[in-house]
């Protein structure tokens, strides 16, 4: 779906996505509309600098996307997520050098603070952190290599709620409709409301 500057929050509603899921990651407007102004005050331009679209044909109806139905991105992808190793804030650049880490959070306001310190979107669409699938962020932080040069890490961050809500999550996804599963995983409770009971 392409939307506008107007539609796009609209999209967002539980209402409106349906039973429709997003492919991830999304190339935000700000940087294939222009870099200058925009809601997120040239955010995108400042941090995705370096990201080019490609240029290379796709014949995607001879590629096999079967691993992006969604019983198998879910299954693999909350496995990938509980089997990251689980790290504090100071521990992530050292850690994920060597393997996938989770770093948790138990609130809106320290996923925020976590967001932050690695510059990552901290704020909210609908109730639900931005750029988050299911409540868990993902990034790929730049780590130190043995020359000294900054490099992509080769193993994923993810900013996720605790090894419990993560299984709550994943079972409720496969058993709710996906409009009753989006009430559960709303975050804010003072915008929004929803079950955010286990996260006070």
């Amino acid at each position: 779906i392409v939307t506008t500057l107007r539609q796009k929050p609209w999209h967002r509603r539980q209402h409106s996505a349906s039973s429709r899921n997003i492919i991830r990651p999304e190339v935000p407007r700000t940087f294939h509309f222009g870099v200058e102004d925009g809601a997120s005050h040239n955010w995108d331009g400042k941090h995705l600098t370096d990201v080019y679209m490609n240029k290379v044909y796709v014949r995607w109806e001879d590629q096999d996307l079967s691993y992006l139905q969604k019983d198998t991105f879910r299954d693999k992808y909350y496995k990938r997520v509980m089997n990251a190793k689980a790290v504090n804030k100071g521990e992530v650049l050292a850690k994920v050098k060597f393997s996938n880490v989770r770093l948790v959070y138990r609130s809106f306001d320290e996923f925020a603070k976590y967001a932050m310190h690695f510059k990552l979107y901290h704020d909210e669409r609908g109730g639900v952190a931005r750029s988050a699938y299911e409540n868990i962020v993902e990034f790929r932080p730049f780590v130190s290599a043995d020359n000294g040069k900054k490099v992509s890490s080769k193993y994923l961050a993810f900013v996720a709620p605790p090894l419990d809500e993560l299984c709550k999550n994943f079972e409720a996804g496969a058993k709710l409709s996906p409009n009753e599963f989006a009430k559960t995983l709303i975050l804010n409770p003072g915008l929004h409301t929803g079950d955010v009971s286990s996260f006070k």
